[in-house]
């Protein structure tokens, strides 16, 4: 098996819909692993670019690798030739990749706008692996969505090694879900006042979204780092 891994983008927008300003640009990280039984000596991606995306400023950032960039329409093509990636069990660190690119919207989009991206990986010339999607979506000029505004949120340590403390400027009745880079909620407990503190022990090492809300909406998303 060979992993496509994650899209992961520099800007987190509120709630699950990712709403954003209009008018940014978004950076975007394509992670990729060797998770197979052998070396994979040519990785290549696809990439579409979504619609509602500049062109024209699209700029590579970052590669782990010699990479070579083609571009058709809005189709990029990201290669990795003479790659020759181990696979994880005869090195971990050496069986992932990367590469970093930016882009601006295009200008003045309409509220309520939704910006996805994922990609196609793909191994020697295997099936592709699909990673996931991110999405942002453009928010209302009026702030009407199913986001709380006006709380101010504090998220506590970050990187965390065993727990995090969430404090709030009020009290409020709610979750505090944490979620893997994929969306996947991989823990869920309740917050009844202004703080409360989350156990991140046995999860993973790495990137995760922390979502804090109350029946009425989302109030919060921030990135977090966890330490193993």
């Amino acid at each position: 098996m060979r992993d496509g891994k994650i899209v992961e983008t520099d800007l987190v927008g509120d709630g699950p819909e990712g709403y954003v300003e209009k008018d940014q640009t978004l950076t975007y990280t394509i992670h990729f692993q060797n998770t197979g039984n052998d070396t994979a000596m040519h990785v290549f991606v696809f990439d579409e670019i979504d619609s509602d995306l500049n062109m024209e400023t699209l700029e590579i950032l970052d590669a782990s690798h010699v990479m070579n960039v083609y571009r058709e329409g809005r189709m990029m093509k990201f290669d990795f030739p003479d790659i020759m990636l181990p696979d994880s069990g005869a090195s971990y660190a050496k069986s992932q990749g990367y590469f970093t690119y930016r882009i601006a919207m295009n200008p003045g989009l309409p509220a309520s706008t939704r910006i996805e991206n994922f990609a196609d990986i793909y191994f020697d010339w295997n099936d592709p692996i699909r990673t996931n999607t991110t999405l942002h979506t453009i928010r209302l000029a009026n702030g009407i969505e199913s986001v709380i505004n006006g709380v101010e949120v504090s998220i506590f340590p970050n990187p965390a090694t065993s727990c995090i403390d969430v404090q709030l400027d009020e009290e409020i009745e709610g979750t505090i879900q944490i979620l893997d880079m994929r969306g996947a909620i991989v823990s869920t407990s309740t917050i009844q006042g202004k703080q409360s503190r989350t156990s991140v022990q046995g999860l993973a090492q790495g990137m995760y979204m922390v979502r804090v809300s109350t029946a009425a909406g989302v109030i919060a998303t921030r990135r977090i780092i966890i330490l193993s």
